[in-house]
């Protein structure tokens, strides 16, 4: 429900109990419904005897991207040592043999500024990044970040150690290259990162958020923030140098519940 007014509060800010995690990237993730999996990782689908196995997620966007790859080694007089999976690498953008760009359901609920993220945000959650796991997310190369949650600063608290799809990620297979075209920033383990979730967990275990990359935002361990390129210096993220100054910047919205 839209809401029609605003009532600047102070941030409800909800710490999550420390303890020892266990810090491992689940291998699979499984849509609430019957189906491909929503996640993959790469090490997954590394095969012994065809190199890659995408039968294993059913991706025809890679189908042909692949193809042309194992042609082109073919030709070259390359030949793949079967019976030893191959390693999983991170690649530059000049490794890649092409590119391929997600496209996602945008929603209509608006994002452009601090003020859309903080009305229509079912969860506005904190937290330090743990683990970060190459592999395929809604059968395209991505990055799954495995984020430890230190702060809930509107609606539900997710799981201790939940999950984000990130669609930055370059990486190969044995000789074979994965790259998805969006660009961004390379989160790395330490990281911290605040999510705008505006659906809710995507997953059938309810562990993993699916975010656009304007619901992120990311500071890296030396405490240089990052914010997404179409947000900066919109109203209200003006002269922001840390993630502090953005959760002080919030304005939650009365009878938030209303929006979940």
């Amino acid at each position: 429900m839209k809401l029609t007014g605003w009532f600047i509060v102070l941030c409800a800010v909800v710490p999550v109990p420390g303890r020892a995690l266990e810090t491992w990237a689940p291998s699979i993730l499984h849509f609430p419904f019957d189906g491909p999996p929503l996640w993959i990782s790469a090490a997954s689908v590394a095969d012994e005897e065809k190199i890659v196995n995408l039968d294993l997620f059913d991706s025809l966007g890679l189908l042909r991207p692949v193809e042309r790859q194992l042609r082109a080694l073919h030709a070259s007089g390359y030949r793949f040592q079967k019976g030893e999976k191959p390693a999983v690498s991170r690649i530059s953008v000049s490794e890649c043999a092409s590119q391929v760009l997600s496209s996602c359901h945008e929603g209509e609920n608006p994002y452009a500024t601090l003020a859309d993220l903080t009305t229509y945000s079912l969860a506005i959650v904190r937290g330090t990044i743990r683990t970060v796991d190459l592999g395929f997310g809604f059968g395209m190369p991505a990055s799954l970040l495995g984020v430890e949650a230190s702060e809930v600063i509107k609606g539900p608290a997710p799981a201790s150690l939940f999950y984000v799809y990130y669609p930055v990620a370059r990486f190969r297979i044995g000789p074979i290259s994965f790259c998805n075209g969006e660009k961004g920033f390379e989160p790395l383990s330490g990281d911290e990162i605040l999510l705008f979730d505006y659906r809710g967990p995507a997953d059938r275990d309810e562990v993993l958020y699916a975010p656009l990359l304007e619901q992120v935002f990311f500071q890296s361990k030396d405490g240089v923030l990052f914010l997404p390129s179409k947000l900066k210096n919109t109203p209200g993220l003006e002269k922001v140098h840390t993630l502090d100054d953005v959760v002080g910047r919030l304005a939650v919205p009365a009878a938030s519940s209303d929006h979940q």
